[in-house]
């Protein structure tokens, strides 16, 4: 099965999302991408995600048009944004989610404040991709 997680800048719940995914079934093509892409993954998503045991620290965040020309079994958007560029890039051949989960990325205060913003958004992916996975993709994969 392959599957492109999108959001917004593509550096925290789009990796976090991907890496995820990744870990549950080595089987699934995963990738993400942003609606406007960051320069890189934001450190408070990798360090979030290495308090688990998953690393994302090697991806680059990437435009959602880089896929254009690609086929995927299922879409998933986690932000509005990201949806409205998805409905206008793609085919409707593709299975299309939205999962509207905030973006920890603007989150302002101390920095035990900013990660805890981070650790809940990661957790808010997990259950999802984890659901998504026992619902979607398992059967699909049979």
């Amino acid at each position: 099965m392959k599957i492109l997680i999108a959001c917004t800048g593509n550096s925290c719940r789009s990796p976090m999302a991907e890496g995820f995914l990744e870990s549950l079934d080595h089987r699934l093509m995963v990738f993400s991408a942003g609606s406007k892409p960051e320069k890189a993954v934001s450190p408070c998503a990798i360090s979030a995600m290495k308090e688990i045991l998953l690393d994302i620290s090697h991806h680059t965040p990437k435009a959602i048009e880089s896929f254009a020309n690609e086929q995927f079994d299922l879409i998933i958007c986690l932000s509005e944004q990201a949806l409205l560029d998805c409905r206008r890039i793609f085919n409707t051949q593709s299975e299309l989610i939205h999962l509207e989960i905030e973006d920890p990325f603007s989150v302002k205060g101390t920095e035990t404040e900013i990660l805890n913003a981070y650790r809940n958004t990661r957790d808010e992916i997990k259950n999802e991709c984890f659901k998504l996975y026992i619902s979607r993709m398992k059967a699909f994969l049979r």
